[in-house]
């Protein structure tokens, strides 16, 4: 059943299986408010997998509750939910609460508790434990944690450096700017183009002058195409 509530290819919406199929085409509003009306009545029920012995299910039992608080604009009602996610001994479903409080939190303040949960995920000492941690962060929107991912941007992990960079950018801070130039000349060319698109979001400047020259300079060309669009003016 589960795995009909999550299978929907919209990541803010259950399903029903093959009775849904249909809908992420053309979804009717009618069908949309019975299936956030279900989702409501079900959701103490996939609250309570979050403690099932097996971690597949805790993990889909979160994409589920993510995707009922999407639809029904209800994100803090499944707060407590994500947050023991993400305190998970597996990583698989510590990564699976890291996603779904982005999803659960589309479009709405984010949770101070959630956004405390995720930094401490930040501090990890398992790469894909700080690389997600730092992805959630800028999918929320948590600017508290902008120091937090000022320091990611020197972590010893690739993906986490790409990732605290594409987070920086979201949140627009103009304190990362001296952190996000460092690694505009990183050698993993992920990288310099997740710091080249977080400049062009930041502006100003000194923004502007580094995009100018990994616009003209760098040798991959994705990190010349990222660098070249109009950046913020600060």
């Amino acid at each position: 059943m589960l795995l009909d509530l999550e299978g929907r290819s919209r990541a803010d919406r259950i399903g029903l299986g093959p009775l849904t199929a249909d809908l992420d085409g053309a979804g009717s509003a009618a069908a949309e408010k019975s299936l956030s009306a279900i989702g409501r009545a079900i959701r103490p029920d996939v609250e309570a997998l979050l403690g099932h012995s097996d971690a597949k299910v805790r993990t889909l039992a979160l994409s589920v509750l993510a995707r009922i608080a999407a639809s029904a604009a209800a994100a803090a009602d499944v707060e407590p939910a994500i947050i023991k996610g993400l305190g998970d001994r597996v990583p698989m479903v510590r990564a699976a609460a890291a996603h779904a409080a982005g999803v659960a939190a589309a479009g709405a303040t984010s949770s101070r508790g959630v956004a405390a949960a995720l930094v401490t995920l930040l501090r990890s000492k398992l790469w894909r434990d700080r690389a997600v941690a730092a992805e959630s962060l800028g999918a929320l929107g948590a600017s508290a944690a902008e120091n937090d991912l000022i320091e990611a941007v020197g972590d010893d992990s690739e993906f986490v450096r790409e990732q605290a960079a594409r987070a920086l950018g979201t949140l627009r801070s103009t304190a990362a700017v001296s952190a996000l130039l460092e690694i505009s000349t990183d050698e993993i060319v992920a990288v310099r183009r997740a710091s080249a698109t977080a400049l062009r979001a930041i502006g100003g400047d000194r923004a502007r002058a580094r995009l100018r020259e990994m616009a003209s300079d760098d040798p991959d060309a994705t990190v010349r195409a990222a660098a070249a669009g109009p950046a913020a003016k600060k």
